[in-house]
């Protein structure tokens, strides 16, 4: 890779892990993953329209941009209920390497690739990762029998933070499935807007859910307005930075590098949040950034 594609890749991964600490930190993460999509959505349409992509689109891409505002209105509510529960340390990791050991999964039922030793290697090392971070980093564990006492542990530490947070790493398998087809039919930034449309179908479901109404929602909106703006702009950018890195370097060597962003997720969460980092969840990190560049490099 050039300086320029890791300089790239580095703020991308940053900016991708600084609004998920910016969800986080809110308040109201539940909704404030939804609002900040409002925001991402406006700055996209945006720059869409200041570099003139504005385009007719292929039939053949409407079936991937309807299902691509659906599943990411699932992740949007899913990610929010994730960090309403656990923390970012826990959750980033989570999702981002079960969202990466599902892809070569998903891919080998779907388009009939086929997933070598080498990733399977990779997808179990990720799996492990995320057992450590999400079952047995709870400050429990005494001695080594503890740790291989399996069921017990899984029983006693099984939480709602990780059955949200393995529902994220599985709906980003999946959306990552429907884009990389869908932007090889469209332009990818005019594509983005179906993305962060996925926002509006959340904001229905928690209204459906009874968990908002409209008041309470024109209260967030304006009292975190400052924090949607900021994380709007992390996200749009954190895919754009991606996406000229890819112009610069092999997605091979790219994607890998990519998943620096959960060591940047786990910082934040320990520095700027003050949460709680064991040798245990030190361990299963390091798992799951092992486990993605050897499937990126599968």
């Amino acid at each position: 890779m050039s300086n320029y594609a890791i300089i790239l890749v580095l703020f991308s991964a940053f900016a991708h892990s600084s609004w998920n600490f910016l969800v986080k930190r809110s308040d109201n993460p539940s909704f404030s993953v939804i609002g900040l999509s409002f925001f991402s959505l406006a700055i996209n349409i945006g720059i869409s329209f200041l570099f003139g992509v504005v385009e007719s689109i292929d039939s053949r891409a409407w079936p991937y941009m309807i299902s691509t505002v659906v599943i990411h209105a699932i992740y949007f509510v899913l990610l929010g209920k994730a960090y309403r529960y656990s923390d970012l340390s826990s959750v980033y990791p989570i999702a981002r390497g079960i969202g990466l050991a599902g892809v070569p999964i998903l891919a080998s039922i779907f388009t009939g690739d086929i997933v070598s030793i080498q990733g399977i290697f990779g997808i179990l090392l990720i799996l492990i990762g995320v057992m450590l971070v999400g079952v047995f980093d709870k400050g429990s564990l005494g001695s080594l029998k503890q740790l291989f006492s399996f069921l017990d542990m899984f029983q006693k530490n099984i939480s709602r933070g990780l059955m949200f947070s393995l529902g994220t790493g599985l709906v980003i398998s999946t959306y990552s499935i429907i884009d990389s087809v869908a932007v090889s039919l469209m332009n990818p930034l005019l594509y983005m807007n179906f993305v962060f449309g996925g926002g509006i179908f959340g904001v229905i479901f928690l209204i459906w859910r009874k968990e908002y109404n409209l008041s309470s929602i024109k209260t967030e909106m304006y009292s975190s307005w400052k924090l949607f703006l900021i994380g709007g702009i992390c996200s749009c950018f954190a895919y754009i930075l991606v996406l000229q890195a890819y112009t610069l370097s092999q997605v091979s060597y790219v994607a890998p590098f990519r998943e620096i962003g959960v060591a940047f997720g786990v910082l934040l969460g320990y520095i700027a949040l003050r949460e709680k980092i064991s040798y245990i969840k030190v361990l299963g990190v390091g798992s799951i950034l092992v486990g993605a560049v050897i499937i990126s490099l599968s």
